[in-house]
């Protein structure tokens, strides 16, 4: 194992790595965390939204808590700067994430209104939205 630098949307993380076959292999939950994705069975999912992990060349690029970070980064059409001398890998934006923001599509969450009452986002499904947000801070 050695320690891995990773770099992606204003954060930096330390993370133990692991080599396999020259590529870095990392804790799926650590690179969950960072990312936002959950790897399940069926894939890398982003709240509804899963994207296939299929084998490469015959090999899995997601076993036993771990995934190999290139593999899932290039099956998610994720660009990945890696400098191997220093230990960093740098991930952009991941084009799936950015295009469901883009096409103005937020996550479905509940609030009380002034009443005390839960109010989803869903409940206005079809309509045109606009969310304002206060903070005292």
């Amino acid at each position: 194992m050695s320690q891995l630098t990773l770099l992606y949307n204003h954060q930096t993380r330390g993370l133990s790595a692991r080599e396999d076959d020259g590529a870095p292999w990392v804790s799926a939950s650590a690179l969950s965390e960072l990312t936002g994705f959950e790897f399940k069975p069926e894939g890398a999912c982003y709240g509804e939204v899963c994207i296939p992990l299929p084998a490469v060349n015959g090999k899995a690029i997601q076993a036993n808590g771990e995934v190999n970070l290139p593999a899932v980064a290039a099956r998610l059409g994720q660009a990945m700067v890696h400098d191997a001398q220093a230990n960093v890998i740098s991930l952009g934006p991941i084009p799936e994430v950015r295009q469901r923001f883009a096409e103005g599509q937020a996550p479905d969450f509940d609030i009380p209104d002034r009443e005390g009452k839960p109010v989803k986002l869903s409940m206005f499904k079809d309509k045109k939205v606009i969310l304002m947000t206060w903070a005292s801070w």
